[in-house]
């Protein structure tokens, strides 16, 4: 035909990575904290990729069942399912705003290390992210 595809910018962003059911419970807006060994997010104000990772977590099932216990079964479903157009092993999603962010150097201790915006803002690739 003749036409040529417009190429796509290319861009950079630090992305983390979740297995399932955590990647679905965040693009969900039901998890709304994350923990690290490693102050990974202590100088990002975002956006952040959020990348699905191929393989489930180990203990997806005591997962899901703790949600059910929390949502019930039909918010359970909804939350710890990623939609069928979303792949795995791809960024599926962005978050564009974080709340505070500390380093904790031992248990109990919440010195605070940096902080961002307050305020979960996730977008999934339903909204073409």
């Amino acid at each position: 035909s003749g036409k040529r595809k417009k190429a796509l910018d290319a861009v950079e962003l630090q992305c983390l990575s979740f297995r399932e059911p955590f990647c679905s419970l965040l693009l969900n807006n039901v998890k709304t904290l994350e923990t690290r060994k490693w102050p990974v997010l202590a100088d990002s104000v975002g956006p952040i990729g959020i990348h699905c990772a191929f393989h489930d977590w180990e203990g997806i099932e005591e997962a899901r069942e703790f949600v059910r216990c929390k949502l019930g079964e039909e918010q359970a479903v909804k939350a710890t399912e990623m939609p069928a157009h979303m792949r795995r092993g791809a960024v599926v999603g962005l978050v564009s705003r974080m709340g505070r962010t500390w380093l904790c150097r031992s248990p109990g201790d919440s010195t605070q290390h940096s902080e961002a915006d307050p305020g979960p803002a996730v977008r999934g690739q339903s909204e073409d992210v």
